[in-house]
């Protein structure tokens, strides 16, 4: 079955905004934990564990049948060339929730999804965080019978106060200078760094201020892109992106922190070129591929998934299971579609874009 989990919170404080039996979101500690109307409540500590849920007694146990619908889409890319903000949709609350939208500006959001226990082929493991932020805006609307309270998120305040520092000196290693320069700009993040050792061009030191990290991540791919192109066919520079808790930094030269083997029944169709070293394809909703990890498609499976032999097979039975696509793929960037009430299965996925893997890369 289809898994959510949605926890909003204050960042300075950590009170969960939780629903009450009279339709307002309120912020700080519940009272007895409830279920009304998909709108459940369960204590940790002091605090509510999240705001709302599709599983109020966990992923391994049976859904609540009257859980609030979902609409996500939310892109996860790299932060030299964005996509812009997340959105999220909830149907089914209470005017008082409308009301009170714009208190929940500025506030913090994390959504773990996936599949729960239940349908056959569904995997609780690959479920978990898919995405933490910060609402930009919030709003209510009401329309005809449809009342939604809606999210524009982007994720988290990456504009530190004195900007990010780089300072890259002859001798000294990329990696190192990129850690120097984010550690002290996000200390709330940890650096996450995977890249080929480049060298300072012309032994002439490089230091330069960025606003941001989206404006550091763009200074850093232009810097580096042309140097490392020297070394490796089809160099892309050096990429940053992040989950919400760690920075990554990678530019698929280095071997990968996590290699993922697809399995035929994760995909959602075959994959398609997008051009002749970038593919994309869709697998149902999953958090345990970031980007930056490797994937490779599945050779075949065995039965009851499908039948070997030919005269074995019947109408609608595939004859074989192997994917249009092999070999080993670079995760550059997701995106995560869902609408919880549809049921076909494009509406519960993730979609991703890879690229080639550079050969010197899986050494």
């Amino acid at each position: 079955m289809r898994y959510y989990e949605l926890k909003i919170f204050d960042s300075t404080t950590g009170a969960v905004w939780y629903p009450t039996s009279d339709g307002r979101l309120v912020k700080g500690v519940p009272p007895n934990p409830t279920i009304q109307n998909g709108m459940s409540v369960v204590e940790v500590g002091r605090q509510a564990k999240y705001t709302f849920t599709s599983h109020p007694n966990g992923l391994l146990q049976p859904p609540d049948p009257g859980a609030l619908n979902l609409e996500i889409d939310l892109p996860v890319s790299r932060f030299h060339t964005p996509q812009g903000g997340g959105t999220f949709r909830l149907h089914g609350v209470g005017l008082r929730m409308i009301g009170q939208s714009a208190n929940l500006n500025g506030q913090s959001i994390v959504l773990s999804a996936g599949m729960g226990k239940g349908l056959p082929l569904a995997n609780p493991k690959q479920a978990g965080v898919i995405y933490r932020g910060q609402i930009f805006q919030a709003w209510g609307n009401w329309r005809g019978t449809e009342q939604t309270l809606d999210f524009i998120v982007f994720p988290g305040d990456l504009t530190p106060s004195g900007g990010v520092m780089f300072n890259w000196q002859p001798g000294q290693a990329l990696e190192d200078a990129i850690r120097a320069s984010l550690t002290p700009a996000f200390p709330d993040y940890t650096p996450k760094i995977n890249i080929a050792a480049l060298q300072v061009p012309k032994g002439a030191a490089v230091y330069d201020t960025a606003r941001s990290l989206m404006d550091f991540a763009r200074m850093l791919n232009d810097i580096t892109q042309p140097i490392g192109a020297k070394q490796y066919k089809d160099y892309p520079g050096v990429t940053i992106t992040t989950d919400g808790t760690n920075i990554y930094v990678f530019d698929r030269t280095a071997p990968p922190r996590k290699r993922v083997a697809l399995a035929f029944q994760d995909l959602i169709g075959q994959p398609t070129w997008l051009d002749q070293a970038t593919i994309t394809f869709q697998a149902v909703m999953r958090s345990d591929i970031d980007v930056t990890d490797y994937i490779t498609f599945p050779s075949g499976i065995a039965t009851p998934y499908v039948q070997l032999t030919q005269s074995a097979v019947g109408p609608n039975v595939p004859a074989q299971s192997k994917s249009v696509f092999q070999g080993t793929f670079a995760i550059t960037e997701m995106q995560h579609f869902g609408n919880f009430r549809e049921p076909d299965a494009a509406s519960w996925n993730t979609t991703f874009r890879a690229a080639v893997v550079n050969p010197k890369a899986l050494t």
